[in-house]
């Protein structure tokens, strides 16, 4: 879920309280807010748990335990890097917080490191709540907040897609070449700006969807919810469900232009992030962030 420019500064003022609360008070963590909801709409697909598994001492793999006897494994092209994963990579200033567990702080590490520069370099103010949450993510231009309850999986996912938010909300143009209509709350977009080209595959400046677009032009039926949501939702398809979405490209035009736009623009660290399980049969799924997969560690 995104935050516009303006709740921005309301989200780190919050957090600069919860800050300084929580010196005082390890309990006021726990007063915030309760369970979150899958991007505020629940889903028949959600999975209940996860397990960490080491298939070597040097690669961590997440794996949804619900799946595990009947998940068929990827071709060795998505299994296998070019690049080797670090052992121990440093922890991230950002997420090296007392509140936040060792377990959640490895993961979220790996996964900013791996992802394009744009997350990572804005992210200031990283906050996860372990009792009180009422959505299960948010992001804004320097800030996410996730729900820490949830399986480990499913925590990796929904911090890549509330790094889409970040991303966008980073990418505005320069001025200089012009107003392209699109707005973020009073932040404007302009027309040299990445990210309209993205937006223009299927919305207008109103941010009206295109006439003529179709379900299967999205990532994910959330991801058809706004254009921000679209970006982010498409941003968790490629690293996590790299199969799945060169699939539905070969199919779908719209979707084709879309992982164009990623490979050029996004590059990732690693050749997949994700070992998804979603073998890209053509059904777009409600939630990006609810289908399994593995991280490749």
């Amino acid at each position: 879920m995104r935050r516009n420019a303006t709740s921005t500064g309301v989200i780190s003022l919050l957090l600069g309280i919860v800050a300084v609360s929580l010196a005082a008070s390890p309990s006021f963590l726990n007063a915030v807010t309760g369970p979150s909801v899958a991007n505020g709409v629940p889903t028949a697909t959600a999975h209940t748990a996860a397990t960490l598994v080491s298939t070597t001492p040097k690669r961590a793999v997440f794996v949804s335990s619900s799946l595990k006897k009947r998940r068929v494994r990827l071709a060795a092209s998505v299994l296998t890097t070019s690049v080797p994963r670090p052992v121990a990579p440093t922890i991230l200033p950002a997420i090296d917080q007392p509140t936040i567990t060792d377990n959640h702080k490895k993961i979220a590490t790996f996964v900013l490191n791996a992802l394009p520069s744009g997350c990572r370099d804005n992210l200031n103010n990283f906050l996860v709540l372990y009792k009180g949450a009422t959505r299960r993510g948010l992001g804004g231009k320097t800030t996410i907040i996730l729900d820490g309850s949830v399986p480990d999986a499913e925590f990796a996912a929904l911090l890549v897609h509330e790094c889409g938010h970040v991303i966008s909300a980073n990418m505005p143009g320069t001025s200089t070449s012009g107003d392209s209509g699109y707005r973020d709350g009073n932040v404007v977009y302009y027309k040299d700006s990445t990210m309209v080209a993205y937006w223009n595959l299927s919305w207008t400046a109103t941010g009206a969807k295109k006439q003529g677009a179709k379900d299967a032009d999205f990532a994910s039926g959330y991801g058809k919810s706004d254009m921000y949501e679209d970006f982010a939702e498409a941003l968790a398809l490629y690293v996590l469900q790299p199969d799945a979405f060169a699939a539905r490209a070969e199919k779908n035009a719209v979707m084709a232009a879309k992982l164009a736009w990623m490979q050029a623009n996004l590059p990732t660290k690693y050749e997949s992030l994700g070992d998804g399980s979603d073998a890209g049969t053509g059904t777009v799924p409600w939630d990006v962030t609810k289908l399994a997969f593995r991280i490749l560690e």
